[in-house]
């Protein structure tokens, strides 16, 4: 008897396991592409997805976008081949460069947007203070924590 209540449990045990099993695999794929609200482009140009994510954020116009393109493969071809030591450095002077050129190309409402894009003007690096430093205490100040 002991035998048969043991074989019983495992069988249960067993047929639970199958029947969740579907329904956990359908419940974990809910991170799809379809689902997001933002295009994924291929994998390619990192210049054509910056150009992409630009141009849903800042509604660039057709006339825009291949001027736009043109400074994001500047900025990207600048980037390649430096040792990861410098690239810090270099970034952030090409970045720099490459916003003076858009703010040439974008509409003065479209480069306010861009620079308060995430890692972009005033909004980078703990809110533009100093590079991301923290503040010095003004003469007589206690400091922050």
């Amino acid at each position: 008897m002991n035998v048969s209540k043991l074989f019983l449990t495992s069988l249960l045990a067993a047929g639970a396991l199958v029947a969740i099993s579907p329904v956990r695999a359908q419940t974990t794929n809910t991170n799809s592409a379809a689902t997001s609200t933002r295009p994924r482009p291929e994998r390619g140009n990192p210049a054509d997805n910056r150009l992409m994510y630009l141009s849903q954020q800042l509604g660039l116009t057709e006339e825009q976008k291949p001027k736009v393109h043109a400074v994001l493969e500047e900025e990207f071809k600048g980037l390649q081949g430096v040792p990861r030591e410098q690239r810090r450095e270099k970034m952030a002077a090409m970045q720099e460069e490459t916003s003076k050129k858009l703010k040439d190309i974008l509409t003065p409402e479209q480069y306010t947007k861009y620079q308060a894009l995430p890692g972009r003007g005033a909004g980078r690096r703990g809110g533009g203070n100093n590079g991301g430093q923290p503040e010095q205490p003004k003469t007589g100040e206690t400091p922050k924590p």
